[in-house]
């Protein structure tokens, strides 16, 4: 149960990893055919424009401590949700290629700075208590934004590209109001607290941990590839289902993710951090592994749902366990680190598989890879689990 005194929490959070997520990055994949179609651009040219908003992604996670450092977190938030507005308008009309790609960039970067300051802010003004149910909330923002891309996004295009780019801008703004309610709340409770004190370094145990589970984390971006980017193609066409049954899988992928971070927060709130984070990465593993041996109708649906569910769940649960390893002031810049390697490992497993599908020629055999780097993530999991006296803020 929410308290009204998280709601500010809660809602700044929510909002920002809405729009980090499902409107600057998420968002596009559905308008490609769109943009080919309508001589917008080329096949290839809006692949390049994706693998623009991937740099800005990582770009944006690295620079988003130091940033929110010197410009201050509430204000370097506001400015993110303002360049993705900017960013979404510029995009109502064909632009040449190059300015296009500048504005995904720019959408990339302005989103991993929201999903890397706000939550931090939001669980640095939440007790430690109540950090798995805020924090599992605060992440729901990344189901809403994956179940956007698959099953509302789609419907958008109809209305026309132009039409589109202008709603979902008006999206991003209306979000902006919304966590800028949020942001005022939680400024004023904040002046009424004790400063923070300054933050020693982890010891080196702790920071043993850490390294594991950043290891994990970018393992994790790797293991979800073939679902996130080659599962649609791989059940239509190389297992014959039909774009229409493929299309509805990727609909169950996005209703699982809006469950995901909550259950992995009443799970966190449970066992713990590092435990619930065993367990999604084992679940993980199991679930890409599932359609290596079967597509049939029960193995599918479990596959799109427990991988829906556990991308958004193992982000939550990254982000609580660094919440208890570093103190709340040190978890920005943590959290930043950790989200600028999930990047890098994402933008770089992507190319790495792609080019092994040209290589092989089947998706089939990709499963059984994610399955393999997730498999190696679980075991630095257990590794770090197995660290003793960690000291927990």
């Amino acid at each position: 149960m929410i308290k009204n005194s998280e709601w500010p929490a809660l809602l700044m959070g929510l909002m920002a990893t809405f729009i980090g997520i499902g409107i600057s990055r998420f968002a596009y994949t559905p308008f490609i055919p769109s943009l080919i179609e309508s001589s917008w651009f080329t096949q290839s040219e809006a692949a390049y424009l994706g693998a623009a908003n991937l740099v800005g992604y990582f770009v944006g996670a690295w620079r988003s401590h130091g940033v929110s450092e010197r410009f201050g977190v509430i204000r370097t938030i506001l400015a993110s949700f303002v360049l993705v507005a900017l960013s979404l308008a510029l995009s109502h009309q064909p632009l040449p290629f190059w300015m296009f790609a500048i504005l995904r960039f720019v959408a990339g970067s302005a989103g991993a700075t929201l999903m890397v300051v706000a939550p931090s802010y939001a669980l640095m003004s939440t007790p430690a208590e109540r950090r798995p149910i805020v924090g599992s909330c605060i992440f729901t923002g990344i189901g809403f934004g994956i179940l956007f891309s698959s099953l509302l996004a789609p419907i958008l295009v109809s209305q026309g590209l132009s039409t589109s780019w202008m709603i979902l801008c008006g999206m991003t703004i209306i979000a902006m109001c919304i966590a800028s309610w949020g942001m005022r709340h939680l400024h004023r409770s904040e002046q009424n607290k004790q400063p923070h004190e300054d933050a020693k370094a982890p010891s080196k145990s702790v920071s043993v941990v850490i390294f594991f589970v950043f290891i994990a984390y970018g393992l994790d971006a790797a293991g979800f590839i073939p679902h996130t980017v080659f599962w649609v193609d791989f059940l239509a066409r190389e297992q014959g289902l039909g774009t229409q049954e493929a299309s509805f899988q990727w609909g169950v992928l996005g209703i699982g993710a809006v469950f995901g971070a909550l259950l992995a927060g009443q799970l966190a709130y449970r066992i713990g951090w590092g435990h619930s984070l065993s367990i999604a990465f084992l679940l993980f593993t199991i679930a890409i592994l599932l359609p290596f041996f079967s597509t049939e109708t029960v193995f599918r649906y479990m596959s799109s749902f427990i991988v829906g569910a556990m991308i958004p769940a193992i982000v939550t649960l990254v982000s609580g366990r660094l919440s208890e390893l570093v103190s709340p002031v040190q978890h920005k810049k943590y959290w930043g680190m950790a989200t600028a390697y999930f990047a890098a490992a994402q933008a770089l497993s992507g190319l790495m598989m792609s080019a092994f599908y040209d290589w092989v020629g089947q998706y089939h055999w990709l499963f059984l890879l994610g399955s393999i780097v997730m498999f190696f993530g679980f075991i630095c999991i257990q590794i770090s689990q197995r660290q003793q006296n960690v000291v927990r803020y």
